[in-house]
């Protein structure tokens, strides 16, 4: 959910990239959109959680059990700690990750809107929300616009952090 706003808190880019990505709704799906966008971290916790899929299954051949082989309990322990030791890491890194300040969340409608009220690019978009997915999108992506995350003077006149199209498209 947070990856379209690190993504335009890095500079303008175009809204194929940014404001028309869907979020993914699974690992599977999120390490293949991640690969497109070319977000390495993200491309790295999709893979840790494609990674935690398997934990069930190890983490139930930990225990020593008379049905199991020995070799089966020390690979299935020794997988665990390396999934365990590679969520670990992921964690750790994510601490070195630069994340844009954000004061709602962006996962709710109204932590959405909290962005983009008060932006001029809501305009340019008037008329787009009866369309079809298909037609929406590339109706956007012929504005030619590009987008941006972060503080911003908003159409009242006042500074705001949300976000909106970049007028300068030099």
């Amino acid at each position: 959910m947070l990856s379209p706003f690190r993504q335009l808190s890095h500079g303008p880019k175009p809204a194929r990239k940014t404001i028309l990505v869907a979020p993914p709704m699974t690992a599977f799906t999120g390490i293949y959109a991640a690969v497109k966008q070319r977000d390495w971290f993200l491309v790295l916790v999709a893979f840790t959680a494609i990674l935690s899929e398997f934990m069930p299954l190890l983490l139930n051949n930990v225990p020593f059990k008379v049905t199991q082989t020995w070799v089966a309990h020390l690979v299935c322990t020794w997988l665990a700690i390396a999934i365990l030791s590679i969520m670990w890491l992921v964690v750790v890194l994510s601490f070195f990750i630069k994340w844009p300040h954000m004061p709602a969340d962006p996962s709710t409608i109204a932590g959405t809107m909290f962005y983009v009220f008060d932006s001029r690019m809501l305009w340019s978009m008037e008329g787009l929300s009866v369309l079809d997915k298909h037609d929406r999108d590339r109706r956007i992506g012929d504005l030619g616009l590009k987008f941006e995350f972060g503080t911003m003077m908003g159409l009242s006149g006042r500074k705001r952090m949300g976000v909106d199209a970049v007028h300068d498209q030099t």
